[in-house]
This record gives structure tokens, C-alpha cells and sequence, in this order.
């Protein structure tokens, strides 16, 4: 099987959303320039090295990986007699340091500042984690606020509402605390239904104007001086819930990712970590150890 063969056979039975899906047609023209014709067998870590060094590091980290888990993919159901990329190292680039929001306090202002059919984006974004096409394919049926809980089924990309999701994972349950509950109960309209946050047509919101026309200004307007994106709620929900001591095990369901995943994304974010650590184990020593 030839690395073009084994790309158009992976791709064909590939569950992932429609983004992730762009990003893996898109890395497999860069893979099948350089080794369209050539058997899988053929790959060898001193051509993947050069083929590599053609790309800047972040495309290089993601062509590779992707090559990889194509291999793997074609070597797992015996279509190629080995995986010759099970070895070559591919060293992840330095993770972008995302800057969470502060407190409920900012979200709140930012809250205040968006027009009113707007105003739970940024509660249920902090308070719950979802991805931007999450929240936007977002249903009022999904929400359960007698068991306080809060289902992932739905997403939005480039304004049509899909059934699939990014992943397996993304598809879960993840538990309303009390201030973003309540926040729910005082602004849900009566009778909601359909999307929570629509056009007035009820059709799903198109996040680039959503960016342009509704939260960039509203940033402003609350006086908020960093340029967060509507991504960095899913960051401070990670951040926040790493402070509180939810275990990456957990958030990582919560969040539909992997483990993996929160460790090399999330797990460096919380700049007081050794603080709040100390913290617990001060509190610790003080139960296990009185008198």
C-alpha cells in the first residue's frame, strides 16, 4: 500500500468533525507531495526527517502526526506489514500561553455588556468549557436545570448546525454549578426552545460575526484590556477547575478530550498552582496532625 493509498483509505472510514477533517485533508497534500507513490514500508525516519525540515515548526509537529496516525492506523488493520513511523520522534512545539479570565467578576461584566440573547455565553463558556461550536450548537433541551446537568450533543461550524462532533469524547455530560444555573433560571426566555444562542430567525450565529460584532466591543465596553477569545472560556474553565482540584482525569471528561490533552494544554495555566497546592497540604496537616 502506498502512502496515498493508505491517506484515501484512512480518510474514508475517519469519525471526526468537519474541522478536524479540513486539517487532516489539508495534511495530506503536504504528505503525499513528498511520499505520494512510496509504500508504506518504504518510509524511512531519515526521509521523514528531511521532509520535516521543509515545514515550519508547527506544521511539522501536525504533518507528522498526522502521517503517524495514519500509518498506524494502516499497520493496526494489517494493511501494511509494519509501522515505520512508530518510532520517529516528532517533539511536540511550546504550547501558547492562554490567559484565562480573572473571575466571575469579569465574567459578569462581560456578561452585562453583550446583547441580552448573548448574555449566557460567556456563564455557561467559564462555567461548563465547551468549544465555541459547542456553545453556539448549544439546545434548551439539553439543559437540565432540576438535575442540574448540562449535555453536549450538538456543534456548529461555519454556521450549519451538526450532529458530529470533534471527537467520541466530545459528546458528554457536564454538571451545572449553582452560579451558572441560577444565571440560567433569571435570563432563560419562557418557553425556551431551539438554539440557546440563534439569529432572529433562529438559525445558528456565525461565530466570525459573532467575534466581530458582539464580543470584541462588549469586551471593551467592560473595560476587559486583554483580547480573550471566546475559546479562552473553555481555558479558564480548565484553569478554574484545575484550581479547585478536579482531577485532569476528570476535567478531561468533562471536556471531551483526552488526558493527555489537558496535561500539555491546561495543565500549566494556573500561575498560583504551588500556592494552592501548598494551601491543601497545609489544610491536610492541620486534620491529620491536631494535637
Amino acid at each position: 500500500m502506498t502512502v496515498e493509498q493508505a491517506w484515501a483509505a484512512f480518510l474514508a472510514q475517519h469519525e471526526a468533525s468537519p474541522a478536524r477533517l479540513e486539517v487532516l485533508r489539508a495534511m495530506r497534500r503536504l504528505a503525499t507531495t513528498a511520499f505520494g507513490d512510496l509504500l508504506v514500508e518504504h518510509l524511512t525516519a531519515e526521509r521523514v526527517a528531511q521532509w520535516r525540515a521543509s515545514m515550519p515548526p508547527p506544521t511539522r509537529w501536525q504533518a507528522t502526526q498526522a502521517l503517524a496516525q495514519v500509518t498506524a492506523w494502516a499497520h493496526r488493520w494489517q494493511l501494511t506489514t509494519a509501522d515505520p513511523m512508530a518510532h520517529v520522534p516528532n517533539p511536540r512545539p511550546p504550547t501558547r500561553e492562554f490567559a484565562p479570565f480573572t473571575g466571575w467578576d469579569q465574567i459578569e461584566a462581560l456578561a452585562d455588556a453583550l446583547p441580552k440573547h448573548l448574555q449566557l455565553l460567556p456563564w455557561i463558556g467559564a462555567g461548563c468549557g465547551l468549544r465555541p461550536g459547542e456553545l453556539l450548537g448549544l439546545e434548551w433541551r439539553c439543559i437540565d436545570l432540576a438535575r442540574r446537568e448540562l449535555v453536549v450533543r450538538r456543534s456548529v461550524w461555519r454556521g450549519e448546525l451538526r450532529t458530529q462532533l470533534k471527537t467520541r469524547r466530545s459528546r458528554r455530560i457536564v454538571p451545572l454549578r449553582d452560579r451558572v444555573a441560577d444565571r440560567i433560571r433569571a435570563l432563560a426566555p419562557p418557553g425556551a426552545d431551539g438554539l440557546v444562542f440563534r439569529t432572529a430567525a433562529g438559525t445558528p450565529l456565525d461565530l466570525h460575526n459573532l467575534r466581530a460584532r458582539a464580543w470584541r466591543p462588549a469586551l471593551q465596553r467592560a473595560r476587559i484590556e486583554h483580547p480573550h477569545r471566546i475559546y479562552d472560556l473553555r481555558h479558564t474553565y480548565a484553569t478554574w477547575s484545575l484550581r479547585a482540584g478536579v482531577s485532569i482525569f476528570q476535567l478531561a471528561r468533562r471536556m471531551g478530550t483526552s488526558v493527555d490533552m489537558i496535561d500539555a494544554t491546561y495543565g500549566h495555566l494556573a500561575a498560583d498552582a504551588g500556592e494552592h497546592e501548598r494551601g491543601l497540604l497545609d489544610a491536610w496537616d492541620g486534620v491529620a496532625y491536631k494535637g
